[in-house]
């Protein structure tokens, strides 16, 4: 009798020890989906911390974690990001317009626009009609990006195009010597413009810019705060 006690005693041992593993074990999993930045709900997670840039601008981070991550880690020394930075500087230079990447109603919409930006390339600025879907969003959403790029100058080897995307937060801006430098700006770059630009029915934004993702031969990418 005692020994079949003791068998019976032995099997609910290993039953509970059995049990309070695969407990363990399900926690485990539950913790690592939660805060590993590889998982998606890790990625989530840091999608919605916050970002302040330098000027204190404080705006939702919606950059990939993975990818700044690797950003960090492979800094460029200071004379490649001079070099990064002039290259830049050249690119959108030479190029009169850009895409401009707003959201809303959880739709992106793209946009063509004509450009004009600061000589730190800080700050870029665009105007839109008022009665446009692209200022309903702008006023909505101020989260914003710019695609760049150099197509038209290689339009039989994709592989020389270089390209970049501005990240930032547009906001209007109504007067003011902002206002008045802004609209300088485009008129130098974009002097068929006048009219468009005086006109009451026209809302003039600057974009701040947060940073630059340049990127050359199909994925070599390069990132640049500016």
């Amino acid at each position: 009798m005692v020994p079949a006690l003791s068998k019976h005693l032995i099997k609910c041992g290993l039953f509970c020890i059995f049990g309070l593993i695969l407990i363990i074990y399900k926690l485990h999993i539950v913790h690592k989906t939660t805060m590993d930045p590889l998982s998606t709900k890790g990625k989530n997670h840091q999608l919605e911390t916050i970002l302040v840039d330098r000027k204190g601008i404080t705006m939702q981070h919606f950059d990939s974690p993975i990818f700044d991550l690797e950003m960090e880690q492979n800094k460029l020394p200071s004379s490649r990001e001079s070099d990064l930075a002039e290259r830049i500087r050249q690119l959108v230079s030479k190029q009169s317009f850009c895409i401009l990447c707003t959201q809303g109603e959880s739709q992106p919409y793209g946009s063509l626009i004509a450009y004009a930006f600061t000589d730190d390339l800080k700050q870029f600025y665009f105007t839109t009609a008022v009665a446009t879907r692209k200022y309903h969003l702008l006023t909505h959403c101020p989260r914003v990006a710019l695609v760049i790029d150099s197509r038209c100058q290689h339009l039989d080897d994709m592989t020389q195009v270089d390209a970049v995307t501005i990240t930032g937060k547009a906001t209007q801006i109504r007067s003011g010597a902002d206002y008045d430098l802004g609209i300088s700006l485009l008129k130098n770059r974009h002097p068929y413009l006048a009219n468009f630009l005086d006109s009451a029915s026209t809302a003039l934004f600057r974009t701040d810019v947060v940073r630059y993702f340049h990127v050359t031969r199909f994925q070599e990418v390069a990132q640049w705060i500016p």
